[in-house]
């Protein structure tokens, strides 16, 4: 395990890492896999959008441990709904490190998903910075995966329905939190799409609003007053 990550067992049950190189976790300490549920499958609106069965192109900044995805490969896979989904990151997690985290059990019907996504992680340690991964899961799930840095990166011009925008919070990482950045989110959204993010702070609500987004404040998952949408 790299000296910069620990895992961390939170309130819910389920796992993730503590950065000791950013000094915080990557996901909430009072429940990783409810944070997820909470704050970008449901405040997005994509856990709805799915149970309708519509087809959904999310990108995430920040793909972490990947359990923002499984989150909602699952929820696409019960709907039996079209889920195209790309993510950006830098630094990809090893694969054991990512087996350790145990998220299958969360995700029983997703075995195959999960072993195809812990090849990324594996495949990942010598590849260079600008590859892209493509999985293909039960042909109605597609995730593209780009290694890369988010202010150097051509967004790919999908027009997508989320923004999962799950980076280090903004002291850590204030250059993903910048009106510059969210403007370059927003060229590739769809009409009606809709950011959501953990993060309240007053500069983020103004960044937001700078980049041409309307936002609102939501309700936080346990442990967390409240968080941010962002609608196009």
């Amino acid at each position: 395990m790299p000296a910069d990550n620990k895992i961390i067992e939170t309130s819910d049950g389920s796992r993730t890492l503590f950065s000791a190189v950013y000094r915080q976790s990557y996901h909430s300490k009072h429940g990783a896999l409810n944070e997820c549920e909470h704050v970008y499958l449901q405040a997005s609106g994509m856990a709805e959008r799915l149970r309708k069965g519509l087809a959904t192109r999310i990108i995430e900044v920040g793909f972490g441990t990947g359990l923002n995805f499984l989150t909602t490969a699952a929820a696409a896979k019960k709907a039996g709904a079209q889920l195209d989904y790309w993510a950006v990151e830098k630094q990809l997690l090893p694969a054991s490190l990512f087996l350790e985290l145990d998220y299958i059990k969360f995700f029983p019907g997703l075995d195959s998903l999960f072993s195809s996504l812990a090849m990324v992680f594996k495949s990942a340690k010598n590849d260079s910075v600008g590859n892209v991964w493509k999985i293909q899961f039960a042909e109605t799930i597609t995730l593209h995966v780009m290694r890369c840095d988010a202010l150097r990166l051509t967004l790919p011009q999908q027009q997508f329905n989320a923004v999962y925008h799950d980076a280090f919070s903004p002291a850590a990482n204030p250059e993903l939190w910048t009106a510059a950045f969210f403007m370059k989110i927003k060229s590739c959204c769809a009409a009606g799409a809709v950011l959501s993010t953990y993060s309240s702070k007053k500069t983020v609500q103004t960044a937001l609003c700078e980049a041409g987004f309307t936002v609102e404040k939501q309700p936080g998952p346990w442990g967390k007053r409240d968080i941010l949408t962002a609608r196009v």
